[in-house]
């Protein structure tokens, strides 16, 4: 099976957008909804693991599909209060299904957080009809994404303060891939 749509999406202050919620972040990341959505630049702290791609994975090599994607920035929304929680997400480009045909998706997700988080994939479609969206939560979602939460860290019971001694209580980078299959219908 060739992979005939693939992309590399990272964090950033651009193209990541924020809610209160997790609902509200991946609704805002789907239909693109700017104004004071996006999140702050972060100094990376010494004691965080540095993320970057490889040294050579840039546009001059002819293996790198993903060689003007940008490493990941270390993001949040500022200024950092007691116990504070954010959303973020950000959203795929548009993916077609052809009536009638199935298409199938994989999806790696790569997170840390220097704390605790909670993370899931959800699938949104097309409800204009015309490929510009508005976008909507598909129903149903399929099997291994929307209300199955990857959890990392203790996000119940969130610093208090801020005086937890570096280096944190958690700072794992975390790993998880899953594979579904959508069935005529337009996904993003």
């Amino acid at each position: 099976m060739a992979i005939e749509f693939f992309e590399r999406l990272t964090s950033n202050t651009t193209t990541v957008f924020l809610g209160a919620t997790m609902a509200q972040a991946a609704f805002n990341a789907a239909n693109d909804i700017n104004g004071g959505n996006h999140p702050d630049p972060v100094p990376r702290v010494n004691v965080w693991p540095s993320l970057k791609k490889f040294g050579n994975d840039t546009t001059t090599q002819p293996y790198s599909p993903f060689g003007g994607v940008s490493n990941p920035e270390y993001i949040w929304n500022q200024p950092t209060s007691d116990g504070q929680t954010v959303a973020f997400a950000v959203a795929s480009e548009r993916i077609n299904a052809n009536p009638g045909f199935i298409r199938s998706c994989s999806v790696f997700l790569g997170a840390f957080a220097d704390n605790a988080m909670e993370a899931k994939i959800e699938l949104f479609e097309d409800i204009g009809g015309g490929g510009d969206g508005p976008y909507a939560k598909a129903f149903p979602q399929p099997g291994g994404l929307d209300e199955f939460l990857l959890i990392s860290g203790d996000p119940d019971t969130p610093a208090v303060g801020l005086t937890e001694m570096k280096p944190y209580n958690w700072q794992d980078i975390c790993m998880y891939s899953t594979h579904f299959e959508v069935l005529n219908t337009e996904v993003f």
